[in-house]
């Protein structure tokens, strides 16, 4: 049995991975692309006068254009913990663009 991994499902949704399981990128236009970053986020917690470390890992998928090579504008669609929260986005996203003709598959 083979682990499904997120990408596996980014690939699948056209996007390219550029660092695993952090970043992925997917253009749909000559200057805009759509962006998947993962950012993980330790944090420090007192119980009981003891100091525990846990991980959040937080997803961030935006959009963002391109004039003569700088960063013009940037718009934030998820800002979320949560795996299946960010992929269903990014689907319903991908089909948005699908219907209005801006890319040709998803």
């Amino acid at each position: 049995m083979k682990w499904i991994t997120l990408d596996d499902k980014m690939q699948e949704l056209g996007f390219t991975v550029i660092s695993t399981h952090n970043e992925y990128f997917r253009d749909y236009g000559k200057n805009k692309m759509l962006v998947v970053e993962r950012k993980k986020i330790v944090k420090t917690m007192t119980v009981l006068s003891e100091k525990e470390e846990y991980t959040i890992h937080e997803f961030e998928f935006y959009s963002c254009e391109f004039v003569q090579g700088k960063m013009q504008s940037r718009k934030i669609y998820v800002n979320t913990t949560d795996v299946r929260t960010l992929l269903l986005r990014v689907k319903r996203h991908l089909y948005f663009l699908l219907s209005k003709n801006i890319i040709d598959k998803i």
